[in-house]
């Protein structure tokens, strides 16, 4: 299953210190399984901000690129009229990442590489 890929592949970086795994029915957007949304979505946080008391990252799974990129624009338009300017957006495949700005840039690029390996 493409989500517990996507665990074990996270789960390389030592800092790492949960995944949640969402279904249709915990999926907080309410997006997983719909149409033109994501099929799969993986939430993860990092030790080094457990202070913060937020998940950090998130990878989400696309049926097609095209789908991807609707996504992809969604978010960063969103972003540049909302704080969630500051995020980290990363696409591989057909996957995207987002990533809180809490991280520093090299921490950042830490989570871009596991993505490469996915």
């Amino acid at each position: 299953e493409d989500t517990q890929y996507i665990s074990d592949k996270l789960k390389t970086i030592p800092t790492l210190a949960k995944v949640v795994i969402y279904t249709e029915e915990t999926d907080p957007n309410h997006l997983l399984g719909r149409p033109g949304q994501y099929t799969a979505k993986v939430n993860f946080a990092d030790s080094r901000y457990k202070n913060l008391g937020l998940d950090v990252g998130t990878v989400e799974v696309f049926k097609s690129l095209e789908d991807l990129d609707r996504r992809y624009d969604y978010v960063d338009q969103l972003g540049k009229q909302t704080t969630m300017a500051l995020r980290y957006q990363y696409k591989h495949g057909n996957l995207l990442m987002r990533l809180d700005h809490a991280l520093t840039p090299t921490q950042a690029k830490e989570y871009e590489a596991a993505l490469g390996g996915m």
